[in-house]
């Protein structure tokens, strides 16, 4: 696994090294190329996931939905009897979308991000930052995919990395999801 993680980080430095974008998330996600995420990075992966002692952005999956209405920052674009959405952009053209889906005693049982990225190598930059995170975070992942890679959060709980670029969009999806 650390000789995959190493690998990763080598091509992740060439692939830095040699682009001359100006985007601002692509500097930030401009790697020194070793397994430890920059402060940049880390900085950018906190805006988007929240920071402190709570799972995703300042909650907990099976906090009450009436909490995040009460205390989440951002721009709510849809509500729903069982989704509450919010969004925010990352730098130019780059949004993140937040879907907190509860069920009907207005529990959340899972915090969706849908990460919307300039380029296939922005997002290919992220999913390697976040999977770095998540690894320090969490550990090793429990399941690795080529599409996907699953982390174990407590006995419980459970975050997944998936890359959702398409012909139309590019990305990555993070889901934390509590399982039964």
């Amino acid at each position: 696994m650390i000789k995959k993680l190493l690998a990763c980080f080598m091509l992740l430095f060439g692939i830095a090294c040699s682009s001359n974008s100006s985007s601002e998330t692509n500097e930030a996600l401009s790697s020194e190329g070793n397994p430890y995420i920059s402060s940049t990075i880390e900085e950018l992966i906190n805006d988007i996931l929240g920071s402190g002692d709570k799972t995703i952005r300042g909650f907990d999956l099976g906090d009450s939905i009436s909490t995040v209405k009460m205390y989440e920052n951002l721009e709510q674009f849809e509500e729903t009897d069982e989704l509450l959405g919010y969004t925010f952009e990352i730098s130019e053209l780059e949004i993140v979308d937040v879907l907190y889906l509860h069920d009907s005693t207005d529990i959340i049982k899972e915090v969706q991000l849908d990460i919307y990225l300039n380029s296939d190598s922005t997002s290919n930059k992220m999913i390697e930052a976040f999977s770095t995170h998540f690894t320090q975070k969490y550990g090793k992942p429990v399941s690795e995919k080529e599409a996907q890679n699953t982390w174990s959060i407590n006995s419980m709980d459970k975050v997944t990395i998936e890359d959702i670029t398409s012909k139309l969009d590019r990305g990555l999806q993070v889901r934390f999801k509590r399982t039964f």
